[in-house]
C-alpha cells in the first residue's frame, strides 16, 4: 500500500484511517479509497473537495480513487454544474455487492467513529441558482 496516500495535510494520519476496516482497505487497495467508499455509504453522495476536507485527505488521492472506482463501474457520477458529485448510484450487481460489504464494515464502527465520515450540509441559501450542465437535470 502506498503511505503517501494517507499523509494528512497537517501531519500524521488522518482522521479516517484509524477506523478503516482492515478487509476493506485490503480488498479495494488503498486505504483512502476504502475511506472514501465509506464516506459515500454513509451520506450518500459527496464532492471530491468536501471528502477531502472532511476526512483530511490529499486532493489529489481522493481523486485518483474516484476515477478508478468509477471506472470499474463501482460509483455513478454526476455533474451538476462545474462540479462532480458521486454516490453507488444506479451500479450493476458488482457495485452492490461492495456497497452491502461497506455497510457491513460500516454497522461494526461505533458511532463516534461513524461522526468522522460524517458530512456537513448548509441548506441553500435563499434565492441562489443552481447551475446545471449542460444535459443534467439534477438538482441537489
Amino acid at each position: 500500500m502506498d503511505t503517501t496516500e494517507f499523509r494528512s495535510k497537517k501531519g500524521g494520519r488522518p482522521p479516517g484511517s484509524s477506523v478503516v476496516n482492515q478487509p476493506l482497505a485490503a480488498l479495494i487497495g488503498s486505504n483512502v479509497g476504502a475511506q472514501v467508499l465509506i464516506f459515500l455509504a454513509l451520506n450518500g453522495r459527496g464532492y471530491p473537495s468536501e471528502i477531502a476536507r472532511i476526512l483530511d485527505l490529499n486532493i489529489s488521492a481522493v481523486l485518483s480513487q474516484l476515477k478508478k472506482l468509477e471506472s470499474a463501474g463501482l460509483l455513478e457520477r454526476t455533474d451538476i454544474g462545474s462540479a462532480a458529485v458521486f454516490s453507488f448510484g444506479r451500479i450493476g450487481p458488482l457495485g452492490m455487492m461492495l456497497k452491502d460489504f461497506v455497510l457491513k464494515t460500516i454497522e461494526g464502527m461505533s458511532q463516534e467513529e461513524k461522526t468522522i465520515f460524517a458530512a456537513r450540509r448548509k441548506p441553500r441559501a435563499s434565492g441562489k441558482k443552481l447551475h446545471f450542465s449542460q444535459g443534467s437535470q439534477e438538482k441537489i
